[in-house]
């Protein structure tokens, strides 16, 4: 068993921390460095943050797969099972806000609204302003959220339809690229320094070993 919990902790130490902070690194400087280097806003699938989390969520689930399977699990049963239900509630809530919608890096209300509007003009869509977001003819509510202290913006639809959210947000950053919209670069500059921090953290790791 001490065999077994030595090898355990190596792994977890030397390869699953180090390759889950290195994918969340990509991820961070992915969509920072292309807000920096593009120079306008920008619009990106869910599925960035979905990888981010699920990269995040392999540190704490190794830790709950070596509580069921390294022989503790009766000792600690009441932990795994608090961690099972915490992790699973925070993933799944994570998930649902995030998976279903699109991100806008490096706007501001201003040009978040910008952008939509014209992109259902150049898609043919007519649109009303609404409480926290516009209605189309056929019913479908398009939700827009702004945080505006970081620059990001969110649109999401209700209900949900893949293929027109996707054309929205490629109407929109269409129109980013081919206009002068004002841009709020802080979250681009957060999430670069991050990366930037995590990518040094994996390679001193590696030199310390």
């Amino acid at each position: 068993m001490r065999e077994f919990a030595a090898v355990d902790q190596s792994l977890y130490t030397h390869w699953i921390v180090p390759i889950s902070i290195l994918l969340m690194a990509v991820c961070l400087l992915a969509i920072g460095l292309r807000g920096l280097f593009a120079r306008h806003p920008f619009v990106v699938s869910g599925r960035w943050v979905l990888l981010y989390v699920g990269a995040w969520a392999t540190m704490p689930f190794w830790v709950l797969v070596r509580a069921l399977f390294g022989g503790h699990m009766s000792q600690q049963w009441l932990s795994v099972f608090v961690l099972v239900i915490a992790s699973g509630s925070v993933i799944a809530i994570i998930i649902y806000c995030c998976a279903r919608g699109y991100w806008a890096y490096g706007v501001t209300t201003t040009s978040l609204h910008e952008g939509l509007r014209a992109s259902l003009k150049a898609i043919g869509l007519r649109s009303e302003v609404g409480f926290g977001g516009v209605y189309l003819p056929n019913g479908t509510y398009i939700s827009v959220s702004m945080q505006t202290f970081r620059g990001v913006g969110r649109i999401r639809l209700e209900p949900y339809a893949r293929s027109l959210l996707r054309d929205v947000a490629a109407g929109m950053n269409r129109y980013y690229a081919a206009s002068n919209a004002a841009m709020d670069r802080s979250a681009c500059y957060l999430y670069t320094v991050g990366g930037l921090l995590m990518i040094g953290w994996v390679l001193y790791s590696v030199v310390r070993r």
